[in-house]
Parts: C-alpha cells; sequence; structure tokens
C-alpha cells in the first residue's frame, strides 16, 4: 500500500520517511518531472525497511548478549535478576525468573 501511495503522491511519502529534508528534495524533483520524484520516495521507503530491520537485529544480538552473561552468573545472583526481552517496538520487557 505504501508503495502505490509513493507512486500516487511521492511527496507526502518523502515526508513521512525521510522527514523535512526528504520533503523538500522530493518537491524538487516533481518539479523535474513526475517520475523522480515517485523513484525518491520509494528509495525512501526502501531505505527505511532496511533501518528498521537492521535496528531489530541489533536488539535481538544485545538480547542474546545479556541473556548470556546472565547465564554465566553464580545461581544465587540469577534469581534474583530479571531476565530482559526487547519487544520488536523497541521497547524492554522485564520478565521475573521463576523459582
Amino acid at each position: 500500500m505504501k508503495y502505490l501511495f509513493a507512486f500516487l503522491c511521492p511527496p507526502i511519502i518523502a515526508f513521512i520517511y525521510g522527514g523535512c529534508g526528504g520533503f523538500i528534495v522530493n518537491c524538487i524533483l516533481c518539479l523535474f518531472g513526475y517520475l523522480p520524484g515517485a523513484i525518491h520516495a520509494l528509495v525512501l521507503i526502501i531505505i527505511s525497511n532496511q533501518n528498521r530491520r537492521q535496528e531489530e537485529l541489533i536488539m535481538m544480538m544485545e538480547a542474546q548478549r545479556m541473556n548470556a552473561q546472565r547465564n554465566n552468573l553464580h545461581p544465587r545472583q540469577r534469581e534474583t535478576e530479571p531476565t530482559i526481552i526487547p519487544a520488536m517496538n523497541g521497547d524492554i520487557i522485564d520478565i521475573e525468573r521463576e523459582k
């Protein structure tokens, strides 16, 4: 749906995914022709999706590292520390370990 909207109204997609700078660049590209503005909007969507995937991967790697460090603790220390799990929306969820 967002790809279709990128062709219908590229400056709005450029503003959503590229901010004010992306909006201004897209408006200038649309003045030169409709197609360059639409291509620019598509590129902004693709870059945004790649950045989101990389952030999710980094969060998962950090969670694995933190849980690995936690597993190396002494058993008594392990009971008092919460298990940390990152959510996909960027929040961090603390889950108390069952005894």
